[in-house]
């Protein structure tokens, strides 16, 4: 490639992280009003990157306008990724870079590999007929796991670990709703501390003992393996005050909350991985066709103690199935997870969040 063309494909990378940074307005305006503090939301251009990437024998000029509106189009899909997971991370199918490639083929296709997401697209298309991949295009090719290879098991399991999914939408809105609820009680007791005269001593103990309750019927102490009377009442009222402060903190923290999905996801596939399926089928006739299949993942993640505050019960498959006949077909598709499997999950956010606030204040 030229030195001319090098420079213009620059220009249209500083042009893409340009459009990525006059889309961070309309993350903050978005997430604000989803209760995530400006302070916690990571600009769109210091997570993300646009790549151009021309083959030979590609005209840039001929292309350029249209190859803006690919730009602006990936970066609005960035916009609505980065909405999606609350301007945080996430450790599974995280976008870092998107790479327009332009090649002399007939056919536009996504692949995805180690945090890039590659948009191919068409040069001849683009030429005689203008096309792109349009933001609503690329959210359907993404939804529906086309950047993933067709022979990928993890293509199956897709609606679940899709960080833009309904899944992993409804984990967040039900993480971060409980989380407020909590967040709300403790602004109460801080709301009432600050209300004490500090020189009164039997005031003070009254809200530490009245607090401690409070927590003793948030938190499971079980889990928790600790009895917070004995910590706090070994503590004067300023500690309980800076634990109430983080534990409110950790309770509605988006990228807490973030890592806790992605626990979430690890412990599906294992409780899965132990369910127990009983495949019982008899067939009498002239023709006979059998068809099982069973599809395992394997994702490796180490989240710490939080697996223990996530519960899922492992859910039990029988099929009896007799067919007599002069054809016999059955198929079974096993797939190990399934959209019914909210239903049977539990998660200990009060808890997890407290024993976090706990180790910040290094009470435990």
């Amino acid at each position: 490639m030229s030195i001319i063309y090098r420079k213009k494909t620059q220009l249209l990378a500083d042009y893409a992280q340009q459009v990525l940074s006059n889309f961070n307005s309309d993350v903050i305006a978005t997430l604000n009003r989803r209760q995530v503090p400006t302070s916690k939301i990571v600009s769109l251009e210091s997570v993300y990157q646009i790549e151009i990437n021309l083959e030979d024998q590609v005209n840039l000029i001929l292309i350029q306008a249209i190859l803006k509106k690919q730009i602006e189009a990936v970066a609005e899909f960035l916009r609505d990724f980065h909405i999606a997971i609350n301007g945080q991370r996430t450790s599974i199918f995280q976008i870092y870079e998107v790479e327009i490639k332009v090649k002399n083929y007939f056919q536009c296709n996504l692949s995805f590999l180690a945090g890039k997401l590659s948009v191919e697209l068409s040069y001849w298309q683009m030429l005689i007929f203008g096309r792109y991949l349009s933001t609503q295009r690329l959210k359907n090719y993404w939804n529906q796991g086309k950047h993933l290879p067709k022979s990928s098991p993890l293509r199956q399991l897709w609606w679940y670990l899709n960080p833009l999914g309904e899944f992993r939408y409804n984990l967040r809105a039900n993480l971060w709703q409980t989380g407020a609820k909590q967040a709300t009680n403790i602004n109460k007791l801080l709301s009432d501390y600050a209300k004490i005269n500090i020189a009164d001593e039997t005031s003070k103990k009254n809200w530490l003992s009245g607090a401690i309750e409070v927590l003793q019927s948030i938190i499971n102490e079980d889990k928790l393996g600790i009895n917070l009377a004995e910590i706090f009442l070994q503590q004067d009222e300023e500690t309980l005050v800076k634990f109430l402060h983080s534990y409110q903190h950790n309770l509605t923290d988006s990228s807490y909350l973030e890592t806790i999905i992605d626990a979430v996801i690890t412990t599906i596939n294992q409780v899965i991985s132990q369910e127990k399926s009983k495949i019982n089928v008899k067939m009498f006739g002239f023709v006979n066709v059998g068809n099982y299949h069973r599809i395992d993942v394997e994702l490796n993640f180490n989240f710490g103690n939080i697996k223990k505050y996530l519960e899922l019960v492992p859910r039990e498959v029988e099929i009896k199935a007799v067919l007599f006949g002069f054809v016999n077909v059955y198929t079974v598709d096993d797939i190990t997870v399934k959209a019914k499997i909210i239903s049977s999950l539990k998660i200990d956010l009060e808890t997890a969040a407290c024993e976090r606030s706990l180790q910040d204040l290094q009470l435990i």
